[in-house]
C-alpha cells in the first residue's frame, strides 16, 4: 500500500489539539465573545451612519446664510428700526438658528469619533475572533501557496473594512462642514452684545415713504451679511389680482326646512385649475353655501358666523376705548372665557367659567344689560386640569333663537331656552387630551352636533361625533372617528345637492352627512394637534394646521379623495389656533406669531403678508370687503381684501382679546379679558 506522507500541522491546529478540555472551553467562550462584539460594533456603526446622515440633511435647515424667515424679519426691521418687538424677534431667531447650527456641527463631530471608535472595535474583534477560531487537525498539510493565499485574503478583508470605514468617515465629515456659514455664525456670535443679541443696521426711509439709500454712517446689510434694504412692499410684491367671485346671500328651500345659507362664490366665475400630484383638479362649478340654523341669515348664531365671512355686512372701522369713540357700550362679564359671543335678535350669548363655577350669559344688544345668567352644575371632582391657553370656557355656544347650547372642557353639554332655563344636560365624559373639549358645537335642523376628538394615535377609537336631539338631548346618531385629539369646529355646507359636515383632524379631513352621520368622503392631508376650523370659498374647502399645510379640497367626491380632489397645498407659514377665511378669490391666514398671510385661492401661491407685531389667537373675519384681524393686545387691524393689501386702520379696546368677534346689524361685538364691547358708528 502506498504511504501518504503527511506534512506538519498548522501551528494553531497543533495548539488546539494540545489544549486541555477546560482550555478549549475558555478559547471557545473568547471566540464567541469576540464574534458578538464584532456584530454589535457593526450594528453600532450602521446606526451612527444613519444618525449622521439624518443630521446632515436636517442641518441644511439651520444654515445661517440661508434663513428666509430671519432675512424677512431683518428687512422689516430695517423699514421700522424703532420697532422693539420686531428687534427682539430678530434677535431670538438669530440666536435659535446659530444654536441649532452649532448643535448640528457638534453632533457631526461627535458622530465621526463614535464611528471611528466603532470601526476600530469591529476590526479588533474580528482579528481576535480569527485568532481564537477553533480548528480541527487537518488530514493533509496545506501547501505553502494555500497558506499564503489565505493570509492575503484575510489581510484584504481587513483592509477593505478599514477603507470603507475611513471612506464613510471622510464623506460624512465633508458633508457636515460648511465653513462659510460657520465663519458667519461665529462672527455673529462674537459680534453680539449682552445676551447674544446681534447688531442690526437700520435704513432710513426715502422721501416717498419707501426705504431707499442707507442713512449716512449706516449699513444696508443686516447681521446675516446679506443686503436687506428693499423698496418693494410685500403687499404688492406679487402684483394686483383683481378677479374675485361674486358674493351674496340667499335662502335655500328644501331639507332641512327653512335652513338659511350664506352663498359664497359664483357659478359664472371662470373655471380655475391647480396642479396636484394626481393631475389637475377643478373647483366646484357651482357656489358652495354655508348652512345656518333656520332664520339665522341676519344673525351671528355660531362660531365665526358659520365660516368667518359676511359679504353684505356693514361693520364699524373706527373706534377707540380711550376716547370712547365708536364704543356704544361695554359690560363686565362675571366669569372669564375664551369662547366668542353669538347673536340672535336682541340677545348676545356667551359662556364663562373657572375651576369651580360655570355659567351661560345673555346680554342686551341695544344697551349691554345682563338679561340673565344661568349657573350650571358644578364641574366634576377632581376638577379637570386645563391649559391656560384655553381655560374653562374655550368653546363658543350656538343658538337657533329658541335654544342656546354650550360644551365645556370636561364633557358637559347643556341646552337652555332663550330665557335661560336649563332644558337638558348631557355628560359625555372626561376627555383624554391636554386642553379638554374645546371644539364648538353646531346646529343642523333639530340636531346639536358635538365633536369630541381625544386620545393619541390614529386608531385609538376614542374619538366620537355626536348628533343630539335639541328637544331632549338623546343621541340621534353617533360615529367613531379614526383621529386623535383635535379642537376644530365643524363646517356645515351645501355642495351641489348634498349637505356636508366637514371636520378637520390628524390625519383625516372627513365630510359626513349631517342627517345620518354617514361618511361621504375623506382626505388624508393634516398633521399635528389640529385647532383651526375648515373654511370655504371659490368652490373649495380649505383646511390648515401649523405642522401640516393649507390644503384646498373639492367637496364633491366620494370615498378617499386624497389623490383626486386635493387641488393644491401651501406649507410656508401656517396658523396653529386661528381659522382661515376666504372671500372666494383669496385665503387669509392669521398666525399666532402675528403674521397675516394672503394666499391665492386658485393657485395656492402667497400674494402678500402683513405683520401685526402682537400675537393673534382670534380668527380673522371678512365683513363686506374688509379683513378684520384682532391681536391679543386688543387691537383690530383692518385690511383691504384682494391682491393689493392696504391698511385701512387700527382700533383698540385696550385689553387682552382671545375670542373671535361677532357682527350683527352693523355692530361689532368683541369679548375682551373682562368686558364685552359693542362697537358701532364711524
Amino acid at each position: 500500500m502506498e504511504q501518504v506522507e503527511r506534512g506538519p500541522l498548522p501551528a494553531h491546529a497543533t495548539a488546539e489539539g494540545n489544549r486541555t478540555l477546560p482550555e478549549r472551553e475558555i478559547v471557545q467562550a473568547g471566540y464567541l465573545a469576540a464574534v458578538r462584539t464584532a456584530m454589535i460594533a457593526a450594528v453600532f456603526c450602521c446606526v451612527v451612519v444613519v444618525l449622521m446622515a439624518v443630521n446632515t440633511v436636517k442641518s441644511r435647515a439651520y444654515d445661517p446664510l440661508n434663513a428666509p424667515k430671519l432675512l424677512r424679519r431683518q428687512l422689516d426691521l430695517n423699514r421700522d428700526p424703532q420697532n422693539t418687538r420686531l428687534r427682539a424677534e430678530v434677535r431670538r431667531l438669530d440666536r435659535e438658528i446659530r444654536t441649532a447650527y452649532f448643535r448640528s456641527r457638534r453632533f457631526a463631530v461627535q458622530g465621526s469619533y463614535l464611528l471611528l471608535g466603532g470601526v476600530v472595535v469591529f476590526l479588533l474583534a474580528t482579528e481576535v475572533a480569527r485568532a481564537l477560531r477553533p480548528s480541527v487537525p487537518l488530514p493533509l498539510s496545506p501547501t505553502v501557496e494555500e497558506v499564503a493565499m489565505a493570509a492575503v485574503q484575510g489581510r484584504r478583508g481587513v483592509a477593505t473594512v478599514g477603507v470603507v470605514g475611513a471612506g464613510l468617515l471622510l464623506l460624512l465629515t465633508v458633508l457636515s462642514r460648511n465653513d462659510r456659514a460657520a465663519e458667519y455664525a461665529r462672527a455673529a456670535a462674537a459680534g453680539t452684545g449682552q445676551g447674544g443679541q446681534p447688531a442690526v443696521a437700520s435704513v432710513e426711509p426715502g422721501r416717498d415713504g419707501r426705504h431707499g439709500n442707507p442713512a449716512p454712517g449706516s449699513s444696508s446689510v443686516g447681521s446675516a451679511g446679506n443686503a436687506v434694504a428693499s423698496d418693494r412692499s410685500p403687499a404688492v410684491a406679487a402684483g394686483r389680482v383683481s378677479t374675485q367671485g361674486d358674493t351674496g346671500t340667499g335662502t335655500v328651500l328644501g331639507e332641512p326646512a327653512g335652513a338659511e345659507v350664506r352663498t359664497h362664490g359664483s357659478a359664472e366665475a371662470p373655471a380655475t385649475r391647480a396642479s396636484t400630484a394626481a393631475g389637475r383638479v377643478e373647483p366646484m362649478p357651482a357656489p358652495l353655501t354655508v348652512l345656518l340654523p333656520a332664520g339665522g341669515e341676519a344673525e351671528w348664531p355660531v362660531f365665526r358666523g358659520g365660516a368667518g365671512f359676511a359679504p353684505g355686512a356693514s361693520a364699524p372701522t373706527v373706534w377707540d376705548v380711550k376716547t370712547g369713540r365708536g364704543i356704544l357700550w361695554r359690560a363686565v362679564v362675571p366669569l372669564p372665557g375664551r369662547g366668542s359671543p353669538v347673536v340672535w335678535g336682541d340677545q348676545i350669548f356667551l359662556t364663562g367659567a373657572d375651576a369651580s363655577r360655570r355659567a351661560v350669559y345673555s346680554f342686551s344688544v341695544e344697551k349691554g344689560d345682563l338679561l340673565w345668567q344661568t349657573f350650571l352644575p358644578a364641574p366634576s371632582t377632581p376638577p379637570l386640569k386645563v391649559q391656560a391657553e384655553t381655560g374653562y370656557a374655550p368653546a363658543t355656544p350656538v343658538t337657533d333663537g329658541r335654544h342656546v347650547c354650550a360644551v365645556f372642557p370636561d364633557g358637559l353639554v347643556v341646552c337652555l331656552s332663550a330665557s335661560g332655563r336649563i332644558l337638558w344636560t348631557r355628560d359625555l365624559g372626561r376627555p383624554e387630551n391636554p386642553f379638554g373639549h374645546a371644539a364648538s358645537p353646531v346646529i343642523y335642523a333639530d340636531l346639536l352636533i358635538v365633536p369630541l376628538d381625544q386620545g393619541k394615535g390614529e386608531d385609538t377609537a376614542k374619538s366620537r361625533l355626536y348628533a343630539l336631539s335639541l328637544t331632549d338631548g338623546r343621541t340621534v346618531w353617533e360615529v367613531a372617528r379614526p383621529v386623535p385629539s383635535a379642537w376644530a369646529t365643524p363646517l356645515l355646507i351645501r355642495a351641489g345637492d348634498r349637505d356636508l359636515l366637514v371636520l378637520s383632524a390628524n390625519p383625516w379631513v372627513i365630510a359626513y352627512d349631517p342627517r345620518t352621520g354617514r361618511e361621504q368622503w375623506r382626505a388624508r392631508c393634516m398633521a399635528g394637534d389640529v385647532a383651526p376650523s375648515p373654511a370655504v370659498g371659490g368652490g373649495w374647502v380649505f383646511v390648515c394646521n401649523q405642522r401640516a399645510a393649507l390644503v384646498a379640497i373639492r367637496p364633491d367626491g366620494t370615498g378617499d379623495v386624497t389623490q383626486t380632489h386635493v387641488g393644491w397645498q401651501f406649507d410656508e407659514s401656517l396658523p396653529d389656533i386661528a381659522s382661515p377665511v376666504s372671500d372666494g378669490a383669496f385665503v387669509y391666514l392669521a398666525l399666532s406669531e402675528g403674521l397675516v398671510i394672503c394666499v391665492d385661492a386658485r393657485t395656492g401661491k402667497k400674494v402678500w403678508e402683513y405683520e401685526t407685531v402682537a400675537p393673534v389667537h382670534a380668527s380673522p373675519l371678512i365683513l363686506g370687503s374688509t379683513l378684520y384681524v384682532t391681536d391679543t393686545e386688543g387691537t383690530t387691524h383692518l385690511l383691504t381684501t384682494g391682491g393689493a393689501m392696504q391698511l385701512i386702520g387700527k382700533a383698540s379696546v385696550g385689553e387682552e382679546v382671545q375670542a373671535t368677534p361677532a357682527v350683527a346689524r352693523g355692530r361689532l361685538f368683541l369679548r375682551g379679558q373682562k368686558h364685552l364691547f359693542c362697537i358701532g358708528g364711524q
